[in-house]
């Protein structure tokens, strides 16, 4: 699948355990670093390995960072809505990570180990001194952090759920500042009577709330 020149990269529908995008079709979201480039990336940060299964990071944690993938494959996965759904596969040249990495909120998505992998972990203080230093890896890093939020936000990612009615002035303040600041979400209006059963059903099951990051 190739997307025409200058026209939005939506995810396909995807079932849980299936993949949803194979990297080659964004080449700005998924970059292929070549040996040079690696060469620089392992001047800042560290080796670090993981076994078949092993998570990278988890959907929720804060902070978390950047791996940059030497030897095997990672899968990137929404749990948001309580199925495993595999959005991307990748291996060797490619690496994790999100705009949420560098403005220190919550991975909205979890990463891990499809085979035993080889990687340079590189924290956020680790990027920051390599996009000083190799500005030509800050910005390659820096675009495809961006473009990665701009795919999931049309794609079928639910994110966040907000239960509230569409006259209620604290609702309506809430959706506005998610979509101001990028977080993936999705509001159920109760007005309407199917999503006030799902409120009350989340409401019985004593479902966590969520709580906006630090700086939203």
């Amino acid at each position: 699948m190739t997307p025409a020149a200058g026209s939005p990269l939506r995810w396909p529908e995807a079932r849980p355990g299936q993949p949803a995008l194979e990297p080659v079709d964004d080449e700005v979201a998924f970059p292929l670093l070549g040996e040079t480039e690696l060469a620089e990336v392992r001047r800042f940060g560290k080796p670090q390995s993981f076994n078949a299964g092993e998570p990278l990071f988890t959907a929720g944690q804060e902070p978390f960072d950047s791996y940059v993938i030497l030897a095997g494959t990672v899968r990137v996965i929404d749990v948001s809505t309580g199925e495993r759904v595999v959005f991307v596969r990748y291996g060797a040249g490619r690496f994790t990570g999100d705009i949420d990495l560098l403005t220190r909120r919550p991975s909205v998505v979890s990463c891990e180990a499809e085979t035993d992998v080889e990687t340079i972990r590189l924290t956020l203080a680790q990027l920051r001194l390599m996009f000083t230093q190799e500005p030509h890896l800050g910005e390659k890093f820096w675009k495809s952090f961006q473009r990665r939020r701009e795919l999931l936000l049309v794609s079928p990612f639910r994110g966040l759920t907000i239960y509230g009615p569409r006259d209620d002035k604290a609702t309506l303040e809430l959706v506005e500042l998610l979509f101001r600041n990028g977080v993936p979400h999705e509001w159920a209006d109760t007005s309407l009577a199917e999503h006030r059963r799902g409120a009350e059903v989340r409401g019985r099951l004593s479902c966590p709330q969520h709580r906006l990051p630090p700086g939203a």
